[in-house]
């Protein structure tokens, strides 16, 4: 039987804290920086890293599926 996901996909087993808070998402593209995501969706970048433990930020990587802290 297959496990239910949460709206960004992941398995039950990920953090919840930080989808539980926040449906926003970005997927990283090309010329991205951790700073200008941060800008774009009015947080931090401490916020944003906070938000997605275990996720690499140097470099980030093509395609990474980062939570939005905050929002609606």
């Amino acid at each position: 039987e297959a496990q239910p996901t949460d709206e960004a996909g992941a398995s039950p087993t990920a953090d919840p804290s930080a989808t539980a808070t926040s449906g926003r998402t970005h997927t990283v593209v090309d010329g991205d920086t951790l700073f200008a995501i941060a800008e774009q969706y009015d947080v931090t970048a401490d916020e944003i890293q906070a938000a997605n433990p275990g996720v690499s930020f140097d470099p980030l990587g093509l395609g990474t599926l980062l939570v939005i802290p905050g929002g609606e």
